[in-house]
């Protein structure tokens, strides 16, 4: 009875009362108040003068455990989410409900695609798209959380299908996984979402590259069509059959179509979906165009071997029909 009491009068003297103890629900929230205050004020240790005996003394050391772990999560704490860890009004992690850590503090394995001067923009079959495991990279985001937007966005289903196209990669491990590619318009989209000076900054950078690249291809289409009809057009001319060769190499095989040098030639083949970039791999064969285009395993003079992508006579003529 005694200390019943004795716990009754430093309650009551704590809530600046006289004769009655406070209720549970306002001890907890003064001492959520109370811990909010020492959190504010910088405090990092709790006060080794409060007795832990003591109920209000107590209920301070296990609200003060949760701004911990809220800290440790990267989550900044509030009144409303140490009341919920208090009450127990949690998820299966013991964190409120929709408190998400910032992605940058998550501790999550996850590869990232390289950041690159040209941010990952890439040509297929005639379109410019972006990955979303690079704008993953790009935007400081998880690949996972970048999946769960692209699934979640509000749009259309056609405008889904025309604008994300599902794909697979695979990791490290050698797992598949998923991923997006993207257009221009499925990025603007997706990223209209994303805020902050840093977003906004990566945005405009998109914006531009996709522009730059889209005046290329463009100026690169111009310049070609100003180009001399090549030999092979013209009917009085004494050819070579295309079937003379069974290979050519990428400088041959722009020569035979008129283009202006081998990295013109990769450019339209990118863009016909003949072939893709895949980082330091570099520019290699798409499978179902192994009839046109191949990858050949070439000599030097030192004897070291090295493979190259060239073009066969039916993917020559599949050019010319394309170009």
């Amino acid at each position: 009875m005694e200390k019943t009491s004795k716990i009754m009068s430093r309650d009551c003297a704590l809530n600046n009362t006289t004769c009655t103890p406070m209720t549970v629900w306002e001890r907890n929230r003064l001492a959520v108040e109370f811990v909010m205050n020492m959190h504010r004020r910088g405090v990092t240790e709790f006060p080794r003068r409060i007795d832990h005996n003591w109920s209000f003394g107590w209920t301070l050391f296990v609200v003060w455990g949760y701004r911990n772990k809220l800290v440790r999560r990267g989550i900044e704490p509030t009144s409303e989410l140490l009341l919920e860890m208090l009450y127990l009004l949690t998820d299966e992690r013991g964190m409120p409900f929709g408190a998400e850590p910032p992605e940058e503090a998550e501790e999550a394995e996850e590869e990232t695609a390289p950041i690159t001067d040209d941010l990952g923009v890439f040509f297929k079959n005639g379109k410019l798209l972006v990955c979303s495991k690079t704008i993953a990279a790009v935007f400081g985001k998880l690949h996972k959380n970048v999946l769960r937007d692209i699934q979640g966005l509000d749009c259309s289903r056609k405008f889904n299908e025309l604008n994300f196209e599902p794909v697979d990669y695979t990791d490290s491990k050698g797992e598949k996984r998923p991923e997006y590619h993207i257009t221009r318009d499925g990025f603007a989209f997706l990223v209209m979402g994303y805020t902050g000076k840093k977003a906004a900054q990566f945005k405009e950078a998109y914006i531009n590259k996709f522009n730059e690249m889209e005046a290329e291809l463009r100026a690169q289409e111009a310049a070609d069509q100003s180009l001399p009809i090549p030999a092979l057009l013209h009917a009085n001319t004494c050819v070579k059959p295309a079937n003379s060769k069974k290979f050519y190499v990428p400088e041959e095989a722009a020569e035979e179509l008129g283009l202006r040098g081998y990295r013109t030639l990769y450019i339209r083949m990118e863009a016909l979906g003949m072939v893709t970039r895949q980082g330091k791999k570099g520019i290699l064969p798409v499978t179902e165009f192994s009839k046109y285009v191949r990858l050949k395993a070439m000599g030097t003079k030192k004897g070291n071997k090295y493979r190259r992508i060239v073009v066969t006579p039916s993917g020559l003529d599949y050019l010319r029909t394309k170009l």
